[in-house]
């Protein structure tokens, strides 16, 4: 007798609904009310109600003559669209959110009321970790590309212009310590073009490069309260053969995290998650 093995891979109804929504429509109106008026139409409201999600839609006030269409998936447009005028679209366990970029910076973050901790003597302790993997931080700093540079066609000069856009223009508010180090040496440059008259999208391509420079995968007890845009303060083990390293921890992969993804798994009767987070300190 064969064993049958399935797998199955779950997406929440809102995610589920707006990904399998393709509409085309002309508004002349703000993104945020466009999008509002779409979650009307398309009985989307009565499924936030129904699991008492929180709903907060901040609008930029910027009124826009555009289309949606119809070969990209309502989700996947203001996903992009939102993210062209600084603000991002995400949901939580206890949310439905679009806030602007400035908003979601780690200095704005709520913190995590405790320290994940690999090793204590307490193993009832509620934010243990089980298991981590992470990539080897350099001793002095990590290479990266969070500064990008801009290109548009200005109409009234009539010529090609750049706006530029640097980690240091973000750094305080990215950064939770004082530590003199950087976490990236700034070498590189992301260049986009586009015909927008504007960057701000790009504050939030520095933050995605911060964060994603350095990213640590921990497993740890299930709980509510365990979500995206969060600061997880960890606290990892030493290297093994190296005293001072074991009576010290691993001081520079500890310090403070920007939850990213949150994967869910039963084992048995028990709830736990795989948390990957993005570094929001300079390192020690």
């Amino acid at each position: 007798m064969k064993n049958k093995q399935y797998l199955f891979y779950l997406i929440d109804e809102i995610s589920f609904k707006l990904s399998n929504i393709y509409i085309s429509k002309s508004f002349n109106t703000t993104k945020t009310a466009a999008f509002i008026q779409i979650l009307t139409e398309q009985g989307i409201y009565p499924i936030l109600e129904e699991n008492k999600l929180k709903v907060q839609l901040d609008d930029n006030s910027k009124t826009e003559s555009f289309v949606v269409q119809k070969g990209i998936s309502v989700l996947d447009f203001f996903i992009s669209e939102f993210n062209k005028i600084g603000y991002s679209f995400y949901q939580t366990r206890d949310g439905f959110y679009v806030k602007s970029f400035d908003d979601l910076m780690p200095t704005k973050l709520d913190k995590q009321d405790s320290k994940f901790v690999y090793a204590t003597n307490n193993q009832l302790y509620k934010n243990l970790i089980y298991e981590f993997n992470n990539a080897p931080m350099s001793s002095s700093t990590i290479s990266g590309s969070p500064n990008s540079k801009t290109y548009f066609f200005d109409p009234e000069q009539k010529k090609i212009v750049s706006i530029n856009q640097t980690y240091n223009d973000v750094k305080s508010d990215m950064t939770l310590n004082n530590n003199n180090k950087t976490l990236q040496s700034n070498v590189g440059t992301s260049v986009s073009f586009q015909n927008r008259l504007d960057s701000v999208q790009h504050i939030n391509n520095i933050r995605e490069s911060y964060l994603h420079t350095f990213k640590i995968d921990i497993i740890v007890n299930g709980h509510m309260n365990n979500d995206i845009n969060k600061i997880f303060e960890v606290d990892l083990p030493g290297h093994k053969g190296n005293v001072k390293s074991q009576f010290e921890g691993n001081v520079q992969s500890s310090g403070n995290y920007v939850s990213l993804s949150i994967v869910d798994k039963l084992i048995g009767d028990k709830l736990l998650q795989k948390v990957t987070l993005g570094r929001s300190d300079s390192q020690k």
